[in-house]
């Protein structure tokens, strides 16, 4: 039996950017690349020939004729002096006898034989040996680079430190019309309508017209009315005008609150008033955002929590806003810029609110796609996310109680018909004395009614007298008691300053040092993802990291390099594009975001 004459060529590489942690490696893909390709792009690390300086003896790197290498062995003796491989980290080898199949391998360590004999230990790179003779199944993904990267692609949890917030609340342009809802307006809620008007001298007249038929405020029955003054004089001239004038109504003053002015729109059908109030985030290109002078390349720092909006109403209740959940974002070239929307809109009764919804939030959420202001059919108001601003402020008003209690009785007509002179101010005038007051009224009734109807009259006329008399003595008593005080003398609800005390808005983001330090872990390791799906190794223009569990592969390869692969997967891997860009992340990562076409 004739012998084989040994023919495996091993070649030994130096500088090769891979390493036996496997941290990174290169991904070959099937449909653009082959073996061969392979091949070429470790042919460039081989070491090129040099001469020994000692014996000036030439040696070549790549060893053609070698005797077999059998797989698992993982150790080689060559005729080459140990000084001359100790800058080579990786070897290759073809046993062409048995095949055209290129066996990659990481150098592990160099044994001196003598001057000219060294014994090589490797171990089998088993990513690219095998690379186009496996495929990975669909499995758990722990963390990945994204397929695509618009800022809300990804909102998966990261649990990362975060640093201390950085609160803006002068980074927000405040829209044309905010003012009408900080206009403060005096509401006064009772049976009747009052209006006001004003000479040039600045008295003031006020006309109140009674009405029980109530209204309706917002297709809901209300049985009073209410009054909008955009002054407090006006307001307190209706009081003072219903006190004097309109008997028991009077005391029918529902509440006198303070709210918006413009809260409430008097119209056929006493329809709330919603006030639009737009609101500009403004873009994420300028200097202070996110992060200051630092531009993240990593879009999910453009998303919650790393930045949002805070909006805080006046009792110290709070609302965090995702800019990503806005329905019309707006994208340019190198921008992302959001137009958070927001409706006031104003409960005009006094235990009424002032609700801030968001527009187009969350609900019906389209990637790319702009919602005009004219098209109405497709705003959305998200009341599950809206704030209140707390109550209106309830105001305490004075009703002077001896006026009250001569239009409740009916006093005024009684003394009216009997010729005395009564003052709203002071009760009677002239000075003159009750005692005088009813001898007069007596002696006028009674002389009257003798002289027109004769003495029959008299005794009933007597006793019409001591319901007078009667009549004066409650006056009296009433002359004399104090004002009374109606409403509620304080509040601590919605402060009166509506511009700074009913909605706050504040950009919140993380501090630039942070920002760096995720954007840099973003970069190297992708985000958290959480999904079931074949582990992507292509999802990137330079590299894409990937790290999965249980990961499971099918292919004819040894059962313990199955084994080891699974166990790569699960630990994390970097797959690069390109061998030769391997570790060149300075100079990559601002166009790691240019994302491939197609890939796996």
């Amino acid at each position: 039996m004739s012998e084989v004459a040994p023919n495996t060529i091993v070649k030994f590489l130096k500088g090769v950017p891979l390493e036996a942690t496997y941290e990174n490696t290169v991904y070959w893909d099937t449909a653009t690349k082959t073996k061969a390709d392979q091949a070429t792009a470790f042919n460039a690390y081989v070491k090129q020939a040099v001469v020994d300086p000692v014996s000036g003896v030439p040696y070549s790197f790549t060893l053609n004729n070698q005797s077999y290498q059998r797989y698992g062995r993982n150790q080689i003796r060559v005729q080459i002096p140990m000084d001359l491989l100790l800058d080579c980290n990786y070897l290759m080898f073809n046993n062409q006898r048995f095949g055209n199949k290129w066996f990659y391998a990481f150098i592990t360590k160099l044994e001196y034989v003598n001057e000219v004999t060294t014994t090589v230990s490797y171990e089998i790179d088993v990513l690219q040996t095998w690379a186009f003779d496996y495929k990975p199944n669909p499995s758990y993904i722990e963390r990945c680079h994204s397929e695509t990267d618009d800022p809300g692609d990804n909102l998966v949890e990261e649990n990362l430190e975060l640093g201390e917030y950085i609160w803006q609340q002068d980074s927000f342009t405040v829209p044309t019309g905010f003012d009408e809802l900080d206009k403060i307006g005096y509401f006064i809620c009772a049976p009747w309508i009052a209006t006001v008007t004003v000479d040039e001298q600045g008295d003031r007249t006020v006309t109140i017209e009674k009405d029980n038929r109530g209204i309706y405020v917002s297709g809901l029955f209300n049985g009073v009315y209410i009054n909008a003054y955009d002054n407090l004089n006006d307001a307190r001239a209706v009081i003072a005008e219903a006190t004097r004038t309109l008997g028991d109504q009077s005391t029918a003053i529902l509440a006198v609150y303070i709210a918006p002015y413009n809260s409430y729109k008097f119209g056929t059908d006493y329809a709330m008033y919603l006030k639009n109030v737009a609101f500009d985030s403004g873009s994420y290109s300028d200097p202070d955002s996110p992060t200051g002078t630092y531009f993240p390349f990593n879009s999910k720092l453009y998303t919650y929590p790393y930045r949002g909006i805070l909006v805080q109403n006046a009792n110290g209740e709070s609302h965090i806003y995702r800019y990503e959940y806005f329905r019309n974002r707006i994208t340019t070239s190198s921008t992302w810029n959001y137009n958070c929307e927001f409706e006031a809109i104003c409960d005009p009764t006094p235990n009424g609110t002032i609700f801030m919804v968001p527009i187009n939030y969350k609900e019906g959420w389209i990637k790319g796609v702009d919602y005009p202001a004219e098209s109405k059919a497709k705003i959305a108001f998200n009341w599950r996310e809206s704030m209140t601003s707390g109550s209106y402020s309830q105001l305490s008003f004075t009703t002077d109680s001896y006026t009250s209690y001569l239009a409740q009785s009916g006093v005024v007509q009684v003394l009216d018909g009997l010729g005395a002179n009564v003052s709203t101010s002071t009760g009677f005038g002239g000075g003159t004395s009750m005692l005088n007051i009813v001898g007069n009224a007596l002696s006028s009734l009674i002389g009257g009614a003798l002289t027109a109807i004769g003495g029959s009259v008299v005794a009933g006329t007597v006793g019409g007298v001591g319901g007078v008399v009667s009549s004066l003595s409650e006056n009296f008593k009433a002359q004399n008691m104090p004002n009374s005080t109606m409403g509620v003398s304080g509040s601590k609800q919605l402060p009166i300053d509506f511009k700074v005390g009913t909605f706050q808005f504040f950009n919140f983001r993380i501090t630039k040092e942070y920002a760096q330090k995720l954007d840099n872990f973003f970069s190297l390791y992708g985000y958290s993802d959480k999904s079931t799906k074949v582990p992507p190794r292509h999802n990137r223009l330079h590299w894409t990291y990937c790290k999965t569990q249980n990961c499971t592969i099918d292919g004819s390869i040894p059962a313990d390099d199955e084994r080891r692969i699974c166990d790569l997967y699960n630990a994390g891997i970097r797959w690069w594009v390109n061998l030769n860009e391997i570790g060149k992340y300075d100079t990559l990562i601002q166009d790691n975001y240019v994302l491939p076409q197609g890939g796996e």
